[in-house]
């Protein structure tokens, strides 16, 4: 039997993790540690958007005309029962005052600096909008992947999994020992989902990453509902920012997989560097030190208000958006039939352009913000050697099939202009014809736009 404590408020019972809270004798909340102590943190430095349980609590003691008090609350959900066997759950690390982003920073090798700041953007990134950005990380071995998402594991920051059984996601039925139905898309609602090496779940059969797959899909707008001949139709209404990892050859090996979720996933790579000067043992920090540091300040900017987007700055990064989904959507036409749109990008690019901006305490996003996330628009990008040639001019007849539909899809979307036309005479058998030719490129709106990107993928190194 679990332990449980009683008083007059609540009720602890520990089943996976499992909590119910009472008032005058009624239950009138179950929920978990790291959604109590997001409530707690929201209580004790109330701004931003209020969560759902922490209404509920008050709303519940009111109607009941019950006393509340937070810290006995508190003080239950740490405390276990001491007339129990049962070995009571460990506690919850308590995070310290947060530090400031520029000494965190400072602390970490340059060339990994920017690394950790695109990942800070994404766990740190509101989960109660209508879509959490996603991330795929990508780089190859022994590039610090790893140690950069541990860097997030705190219960009310993130679930870390490294495996995890088919039904995870959303299980339709329970383990033969476990006291209750579990899945992913519960436990992580409201936190970061981080699968550390997406290399496990691509090594299953093709039906089961399919499967897998499709379920993500689903789960994308924050409700899946999944139905079960044991367990009957299971809703799960969960928000989540999800961060996978995985290897350059993981990703190309397996990217019939991935293009399903292209839409969903926003891709970053990790750069090799030429010479990684600071070894993992030759660290300077403390590194569950550093981990506690850098999840005391996500919360802490969870809890800030979002700051303003001035109307040029959101002028310019809904143009960039709309670029971006056009150029990548460009050489299959079903894809531009099929896909969803600006808004979800344009939402999560200003969801994440909003937290890096109160990253570093400011009020107001900045163009800063825009240009430090233009990386992720343009790695999403495939087929930008078929930019490159439009960038210099291009004629249709000399290139390959995929090149005639990128560039007749240009045409059509009147991105394309002929900035040259060729005239020559050439002899066709006894008579002489006069051959016209024209030279493709991007329009003005489009070539500055190209060639940024271009520059950024090393086309002109």
């Amino acid at each position: 039997m679990p332990w449980k404590m009683v008083n007059k408020q609540m009720r602890i019972i520990l089943a996976n993790n499992r909590y119910e809270i009472y008032a005058d004798g009624t239950c009138v909340a179950t929920t978990t540690m790291p959604k109590f102590m997001q409530t707690m943190l929201y209580h004790n430095r109330p701004s931003g958007n209020e969560p759902a349980l922490h209404r509920l609590i008050i709303g519940a003691f009111d109607l009941l005309n019950d006393d509340l008090d937070w810290q006995a609350l508190l003080a239950n959900m740490r405390t276990p029962s001491t007339n129990t066997d049962e070995e009571p759950e460990e506690e919850i690390e308590e995070l310290p005052d947060a530090p400031s982003w520029d000494n965190i920073l400072t602390s970490f090798p340059s060339f990994r600096r920017t690394d950790l700041e695109m990942i800070m953007c994404f766990t740190a990134s509101r989960k109660d909008v209508e879509n959490p950005p996603w991330l795929s990380l990508v780089s190859p071995p022994s590039t610090g992947k790893s140690f950069l998402l541990e860097m997030f594991d705190h219960p009310t920051v993130s679930l870390i999994v490294d495996d995890f059984t088919d039904n995870a996601l959303a299980s339709g039925r329970p383990n033969v020992d476990a006291a209750e139905v579990n899945s992913m898309l519960d436990d992580s609602d409201g936190r970061n989902l981080i699968i550390h090496d997406m290399s496990a779940v691509f090594g299953q059969r093709a039906d089961k990453v399919n499967k897998f797959i499709s379920s993500l899909t689903n789960a994308y707008g924050g409700r899946y509902r999944k139905y079960s001949p044991g367990s009957g139709n299971r809703m799960h209404h969960s928000r989540t920012t999800i961060i996978v990892g995985m290897t350059n050859q993981t990703y190309k090996g397996h990217r019939k997989y991935m293009t399903k979720l292209g839409n969903r996933f926003l891709f970053y790579s990790l750069k090799r560097p030429t010479y990684m000067k600071l070894k993992p043992s030759t660290r300077d920090f403390d590194r569950d030190e550093m981990r506690l540091d850098i999840c005391a300040l996500q919360q802490e900017i969870l809890a800030m208000p979002q700051p303003s987007i001035p109307q040029p700055v959101d002028d310019y990064l809904f143009d960039m958006v709309h670029k971006t989904v056009i150029l990548r959507n460009l050489k299959y036409a079903t894809k531009w039939d099929e896909i969803e749109g600006d808004g979800r990008l344009y939402q999560e690019m200003s969801e994440l352009a909003m937290t890096r901006a109160k990253i570093y305490n400011r009020s107001e996003v900045t163009m800063e913000d825009i240009e430090f996330l233009k990386p992720l628009l343009w790695e999403t990008i495939d087929n930008e050697g078929y930019s490159a040639d439009l960038l210099e001019g291009w004629e249709y007849a000399s290139k390959n099939k995929g090149m005639g539909f990128y560039f007749t899809h240009a045409k059509k979307f009147k991105l394309l202009t002929p900035f040259e036309v060729i005239a020559y005479t050439t002899s066709l058998d006894t008579a002489k014809v006069v051959v016209v030719t024209k030279l493709w490129g991007w329009n003005d709106d489009y070539h500055d736009f190209v060639s940024d990107m271009l520059e950024y993928k090393g086309f002109f190194d």
